[in-house]
């Protein structure tokens, strides 16, 4: 208590302060964005400070702001008074919870409870990327007309060059929109803002939501950030005219504060790091994600990859090098392989230790056993591959999984579809993985950039996306366009088998194992072991009589509600058709991050609460639906004054029937009921007749 105020008082003081000071819009302030957000510069600070030095009756240093940066915090701090000067009580428990979550075993399997994907061919989600990957398609094309028009407009010699590059790739669509707003984030800056940046932001935000985790409940938390990236073109095409530097331009461009900023945005305090190891980035980073997890400096973890093409510039380079397709695919393992083809695109995976996972109730993908990395050294070249190096990469990873090279069933690899470079893949997995095998059970393997090209710095988590897909849905997409096999790989001797067409995994009495290589061009190699999940019990609701179950269905504004509605419609009527309502509510309701302006919908059947989010997303009047209002986001005390006519004639019979849980609580009280008045509650609720008087 400060001055007759406590933490609500003073929180209410701020934003008043706020308001009348700095200009914020009372409906728009959120007390946990930062004071810099709302509005308050280092000027601001020096003022505000002797604002609440009088109010307060003590000394608030300036400082305070940038150790308690929001309103919540802030006021929590100003109401401890002088209990805790400077966060000391504070920072020693955050000390002591990282302390306990370092206990950990440093070979203890990484569970994957999450994904989130961006991938050429409209891909959104993980139900999308493995629909694709099952009808065979392709994210191949043309460049779009806008991406090189700059330098088509050029001078001579630059369009000239232009004109001689290839212009075969795999790009998202739509790479320029970003939802500034919903990140808190300023037009202005944002438009310098890398789109890599853009796309991490919202496809982590839709993996942890995959996971069940609510993005705003991990704030302060150990959560880890390894985004893999390896371009930089958007900062070096944001800067070529000096006049245009401005004072986003800086962080705007950074390949470091590709993670840096999502650990911001979602006030993570775990490690956050970029990996740049060229094409092998992403894959790399879930290795070091991984290792994070098992040392215990991170209780979860964000693994992502993002690549953008923005320039011709890599393009032409590539292409005086002869590494490019000129045919528009990378036919990995065929004997039309003539290099590879660039693509875009951003995946992310949430991860956390397996007993953790377990313990936590969380839904596992697959599971990590293990991972390697290391280097080529001086090898035929900068660029050229080194078979030693694969080959050693490969025992690291499955001695780092205690598993044998006998007991993998699938890899995918990184098969980039180049004449020669498939061939030393090839006998790098022969000679570790092929060896010993029966003619019969082959080691299956597949690529999946022969569908969205070779994303460079996110190619390592497409495939390792992909694999986890295929690991716990027991399928085997086929490698696409695979027709005639490259005459310098003996696959038999090999034992290797291209999977040419979509098939079950092989039945082996074990459980199902992936391995995931990726190689940078640098010769920065990893593999990563997969392994199918624990198997996890449904509950069970079909013997359950149907109960009113409710969906809180919330956004920042009614625009973005209506959206989230639609969509949650359409993945009921879709990919989650085959989840119970029940635990459709359970997530929406407690793992979904809640915002000012939400809207309910009340229904028994699954039907029915489709109806109601489509009416909802429609604006429509409809049974067992809310329309949306704004409220406090926060628990608080409700108080219900019934009136009259809240009761009728069969009510507790209409509940026996309809809800489960009046019924058991009737059932408990029964006998005690029974014992204390010589008659049966259960009879008299059940009953036509009604009860007169109070003795019978």
């Amino acid at each position: 208590m400060t001055a007759g105020l406590d933490e609500a008082g003073l929180r209410d003081w701020l934003v008043e302060y706020l308001v009348t000071n700095v200009g914020c819009d009372r409906d728009e302030v959120d007390c946990d964005a930062s004071l810099n957000d709302l509005g308050v510069g280092s000027r601001d600070a020096v003022v505000l400070s002797g604002e609440l030095a009088e109010l307060v009756g003590r000394p608030v240093s300036p400082v305070e702001f940038w150790q308690h940066p929001t309103v919540n915090a802030l006021a929590a701090f100003l109401a401890r008074g002088d209990a805790d000067p400077g966060g000391v009580a504070e920072a020693a428990a955050t000390a002591d919870d990282r302390g306990h979550s370092q206990a950990g075993d440093l070979h203890e399997p990484i569970a994957v409870i999450g994904v989130g994907c961006r991938f050429p061919g409209d891909v959104s989600g993980p139900d999308e990327l493995w629909e694709f990957l099952s009808r065979g398609g392709s994210g191949v094309g043309q460049v779009p007309a806008a991406r090189w028009e700059r330098f088509e407009k050029g001078s001579a010699d630059d369009a000239a060059a232009v004109a001689e590059t290839t212009r075969w790739g795999a790009y998202l669509s739509g790479i320029d929109g970003f939802d500034a707003e919903f990140f808190e984030i300023s037009a202005r800056e944002a438009a310098m803002m890398d789109p890599q940046q853009r796309l991490l932001l919202e496809v982590a935000w839709e993996a942890l939501e995959h996971a069940g985790i609510a993005p705003g409940s991990l704030r302060r938390s150990q959560t880890g950030v390894f985004a893999g990236a390896c371009s930089g073109e958007y900062g070096q095409l944001a800067s070529t005219a000096l006049q245009d530097v401005d004072a986003w331009t800086n962080t705007g461009g950074a390949l470091s504060i590709i993670s840096n900023r999502l650990s911001y945005v979602l006030d993570l305090r775990g490690p956050s790091v970029t990996v740049d190891t060229a094409c092998s980035s992403s894959l790399v980073a879930i290795h070091l994600a991984c290792q994070s997890l098992r040392a215990g400096d991170s209780q979860l973890a964000i693994a992502a990859g993002v690549n953008v093409l923005l320039s011709p510039a890599i393009f032409r380079g590539f292409d005086q090098a002869g590494a490019l397709s000129a045919t528009g695919q990378c036919h990995a393992f065929d004997a039309a392989a003539d290099g590879f083809v660039r693509g875009e695109g951003c995946g992310a995976v949430v991860l956390k230790r397996l007993s953790d996972a377990v313990r936590d109730g969380d839904r596992v993908l697959a599971v990590v056993r293990g991972s390697a990395v290391n280097q080529d050294g001086r090898s035929n070249g900068l660029m050229a591959p080194n078979p030693a190096a694969q080959m050693a990469v490969l025992r690291d990873a499955y001695a780092s999984a205690a598993l044998t090279p006998l007991d993998v069933d699938y890899v995918e690899t990184h098969g980039t579809g180049t004449l020669l470079g498939d061939p030393i893949e090839a006998r790098a997995l022969g000679s570790v993985l092929g060896r010993g095998r029966r003619a019969e059970a082959p080691l299956l393997i597949g690529a999946v950039k022969s569908n969205i090209g070779h994303l460079e710095a996110a190619a390592g988590i497409a495939g390792f996306i992909k694999a986890a897909l295929a690991v716990e849905r027991g399928r085997i997409p086929a490698n696409l366009g695979f027709t005639t096999p490259n005459p310098h790989i003996p696959f038999e001797q090999l034992r290797l088998k291209v999977v040419a067409e979509n098939q079950d995994w092989p039945e082996r009495g074990q459980p199902r194992r992936a391995g995931v290589s990726s190689f940078g061009f640098g010769g920065t190699n990893a593999h990563v072991v997969l392994e199918q999940g624990p198997e996890s019990v449904a509950p069970q609701h079909a013997s359950a009589p149907a109960a009113v179950t409710t969906l809180v269905v919330s956004g920042k504004t009614p625009q973005r509600l209506a959206a989230n509605a639609a969509a949650l419609a359409d993945w009921m009527d879709g990919a989650g058709s085959a989840v119970a309502l029940a635990d459709v509510a359970h997530t929406v309701n407690h793992h979904r991050t809640h915002y000012s302006s939400f809207g309910t919908v009340c229904a028994r059947e699954r039907a029915q609460a489709a109806a109601g989010l489509r009416a909802l997303a429609a604006g429509q009047v409809a049974p067992g639906v809310v329309a949306p209002h704004d409220g406090p986001c926060a628990p608080g005390t409700v108080f219900v004054y019934s009136g009259q006519g809240s009761q009728w004639l069969g009510m507790g019979r209409q509940l026996l029937a309809d809800e489960p849980a009046f019924a058991a609580a009737v059932a408990e009280l029964e006998p005690d009921f029974v014992a204390a008045t010589g008659f049966s509650l259960y009879d008299v609720l059940t009953s036509a007749i009604p009860l007169v008087g109070i003795d019978r």
